[in-house]
């Protein structure tokens, strides 16, 4: 199965520095790569995760913000897949059929979009601060501390939507992400 490679579109002077994929039986994930993460002096690793049924794309799940967002295929403008990277810490938006409150071609408007070429690795070349967010400077604390009630209830959220989608992948996409 080819992969699907996403479209791209970031801000004037803020390109991705590299792109890497995982592949996996089920499903890819694609990290864009920024020398910092906004006004943190770290790099910045950002998820595309594409899942797949019957060799077809099936879902799409974005991190925005340490949170994980996914959304059925039949929601998105597709084809092709694109993918808009915002603000300094480059919290992704995909272009979705219907937009409410923003027109993501009128965001596009003032972006460039992107040629670039995609490395292949495993998962062990991507840093465990960018999987994890784990003592991360842009993490919120809350979600470690006494708000990790509310990021796990979102993360079951997730894992079951995620099971309804690609039921035989979940758990290794989950372990992964």
């Amino acid at each position: 199965m080819l992969p699907i490679k996403p479209h791209l579109f970031t801000p004037v002077g803020d390109g991705v520095e590299k792109v890497f994929i995982e592949q996996y039986d089920g499903f890819d994930i694609y990290w864009y790569k920024w020398a910092r993460d906004g006004v943190a002096n770290v790099p910045d690793y950002e998820p595309v995760i594409i899942l797949y049924k019957d060799q077809e794309p099936c879902m799409v799940i974005l991190r925005r913000g340490w949170e994980y967002k996914p959304y059925h295929i039949s929601e998105l403008k597709f084809p092709p897949l694109s993918i808009l990277f915002e603000i300094l810490q480059h919290h992704p938006s995909v272009q979705k059929k219907k937009d409410r409150y923003f027109s993501f071609k009128k965001r596009i408007s003032s972006k460039i979009g992107r040629k670039y070429e995609v490395e292949e690795v495993e998962p062990s070349q991507i840093p465990a601060l960018a999987r994890t967010g784990k003592n991360h400077p842009t993490r919120p604390r809350s979600r470690l501390g006494p708000g990790a009630e509310k990021f796990k209830t979102q993360q079951k959220r997730l894992k079951s939507t995620m099971r309804n989608s690609v039921a035989r992948n979940v758990d290794h996409i989950y372990c992964i992400i």
